[in-house]
């Protein structure tokens, strides 16, 4: 587990660092600056597992700080994509109500994903700090579908961040599908997921960044 965590925040640690450098210089949108500090959770969850691990020889067992980097990430992806950036696209029409069903497919995913969780021998703690982590991926999960699915609107915009969505999106269900797993202690599947955060953790910026370049071009 220590050499997992130490790969994931590095490669969280890479990824950050691409975006501060990127979008916290000169005048950026808010909205980019928002996924960095996501990401920049994920990093510090990261980095407290290494930690503990250093100090404990293990993770510890149900709840942990840890687990708030989860949270916070998942809240700053759902921040971004709420509100202005959404209101974009959806004007609350019926028109455009079979898009917002399908997009419920996403959190459904999600809290199917969870399922396992709540059924483990896993301590309470644990099933409700991944509940909770589980509610908020779903809830961010849910903006990451319908960005993808719904047409798009007067110069591209949601249109330009797909591949953020689609990668943000895949964050979320591979997050709690590693959480599923340590509540089962399947600890061999940790290796190919672990892989697969740790590319979505170092391509996540740049391909927002290249999205967003089609803003202003």
């Amino acid at each position: 587990m220590l050499w997992y965590n130490l790969a994931l925040f590095l490669a969280a640690l890479a990824g950050f660092l691409y975006g501060a450098v990127r979008f916290f210089r000169g005048k950026k949108a808010l909205y980019l600056q928002m996924i960095v500090c996501g990401l920049g959770c994920m990093m510090l969850s990261r980095l407290f597992q290494v930690v503990m691990i250093l100090n404990l020889g293990a993770l510890r067992q149900g709840f942990h700080v840890g687990y708030l980097g989860y949270s916070g990430m998942f809240l700053f992806f759902f921040s971004a994509n709420y509100g202005q950036m959404d209101s974009l696209v959806d004007d609350g029409s019926a028109a455009l109500r079979p898009y917002r069903r399908k997009a419920l497919y996403a959190p459904a995913a999600v809290l199917l994903i969870y399922l396992p969780i709540a059924l483990s021998g896993a301590s309470l703690s644990m099933k409700i700090s991944c509940g909770l982590i589980a509610a908020l991926a779903a809830a961010a999960a849910y903006f990451h579908m319908k960005h993808l699915i719904i047409p798009d609107v007067d110069y591209g915009i949601i249109r330009s961040i797909r591949g953020y969505n689609r990668f943000a999106l895949l964050i979320g269900l591979l997050s709690m599908t590693e959480l599923a797993t340590l509540a089962l202690d399947m600890r061999g599947a940790l290796i190919p997921l672990g892989a697969a955060l740790g590319v979505d953790y170092l391509l996540l910026l740049p391909i927002l960044e290249r999205g967003v370049k089609q803003w202003t071009t």
